[in-house]
């Protein structure tokens, strides 16, 4: 009755869309935990529980432990990679 045929759609583009929606998931968490350190951890260091990691956010110092410092890490820098990584595998004229 009805003929549904399906679209093949290359990998590349598939792998682009992807990483594309991860890039700017990570983004969004950064600007998320941005906001949540600037609102909530000290503005003195402590180094006795391992606050030593200086955070400067519009004039604003927090200080963060080594862990919190490598997830925004990971976050500010993961989003702009993944994210050119997209727009190679999206550019590619293969399909």
């Amino acid at each position: 009755m009805w003929d549904v045929t399906l679209k093949k759609i290359p990998v590349r583009k598939m792998l682009g869309s992807a990483f594309l929606l991860l890039s700017f998931g990570f983004a969004l968490i950064w600007l998320h935990l941005n906001t949540v350190y600037v609102n909530t951890l000290p503005t003195k260091p402590q180094p006795d529980v391992g606050r030593s990691h200086p955070l400067n956010v519009h004039g604003t110092v927090v200080y963060l432990t080594d862990d919190e410092q490598l997830w925004l890490f990971t976050f500010q820098y993961g989003a702009p990679v993944i994210g050119i990584l997209a727009g190679l595998l999206l550019r590619s004229k293969k399909d």
